[in-house]
C-alpha cells in the first residue's frame, strides 16, 4: 500500500472510533417529555407528547401497509448510514416480536431510495439478521413534519394516536428495556381497543 492509501484508512478508522466512543459513551435513550430544542439555524422542533401522528406518506416495503387503527404505534426513523439505528436492529425485531400480538405495530421509517432500503434488508436477510417489522420509505418532508433533528428517533403513539413518548433508543446497554418507554408502552398496550 501506497502512503496516500494508508493515510486515507487510518482516517477512516479515526472517524469510525469517534463514532463508536460517541455512541458508547452518550446516554442513547433517555426520553424526553418535552419538545426537544432545535437544532441551530433551524425552525423545527420536535413533536410535542399530545401531538397526533402524522400521516405517513411513502412507498411500503411489506404489502399489505400495516393497519393502525386501534393500535399502538411505534415508530423508529432511521437510516442505513446510521450505526446506532442498525444497532438498535434486533432490540426492535425483540419488541416487535413480543408485543405485536398485544396491539403494537412497529415500523421503521426511512427518507432513503426503496432500492438502497431493498439491499440493505437483503444483506441483513442474508447474513442471518433479518428486520422482522414493516419499513416504510417516506420523504424528507415526513422527517420535518415529525421535527427530526437526529436519528434514531422513536415516536410511541397511543391507540387514539396521540404521541405518549419519544427518544432516542429503546432500550438500555444490557438488553433491557428504558423505564419510561417501558412503562408507557405497557399503559398504551392496557388501553382496551374501540
Amino acid at each position: 500500500m501506497n502512503q496516500s492509501k494508508l493515510i486515507a484508512l487510518w482516517a477512516a478508522a479515526m472517524v469510525g472510533l469517534a463514532v463508536l466512543y460517541w455512541y458508547t459513551t452518550r446516554d442513547i435513550g433517555t426520553p424526553t417529555a418535552k419538545p426537544q430544542p432545535a437544532m441551530p439555524g433551524s425552525d423545527e422542533t420536535s413533536l410535542p407528547i399530545g401531538s397526533a401522528m402524522v400521516k405517513l406518506d411513502g412507498t411500503w416495503l411489506d404489502e399489505p401497509a400495516p393497519e393502525f387503527k386501534n393500535k399502538v404505534v411505534l415508530l423508529d426513523f432511521w437510516s442505513t448510514f446510521c450505526v446506532p439505528c442498525i444497532a438498535s436492529i434486533p432490540s426492535n425485531n425483540k419488541i416487535f416480536k413480543e408485543y405485536a400480538p398485544k396491539g403494537l405495530v412497529l415500523v421503521g421509517v426511512a427518507a432513503q431510495p426503496k432500492g438502497m432500503i431493498d439491499d440493505f434488508r437483503k444483506q441483513r436477510e442474508n447474513a442471518g439478521q433479518p428486520i422482522s417489522y414493516p419499513q416504510i420509505v417516506t420523504r424528507e418532508a415526513t422527517f420535518k413534519a415529525y421535527g427530526i433533528q437526529a436519528i434514531p428517533s422513536t415516536f410511541l403513539f397511543d391507540r387514539h394516536g396521540k404521541l405518549v413518548w419519544k427518544g432516542a433508543q429503546l432500550d438500555n446497554r444490557d438488553g433491557s428495556l428504558h423505564t419510561a418507554f417501558e412503562r408507557a408502552l405497557r399503559e398504551a398496550l392496557a388501553e382496551p381497543a374501540e
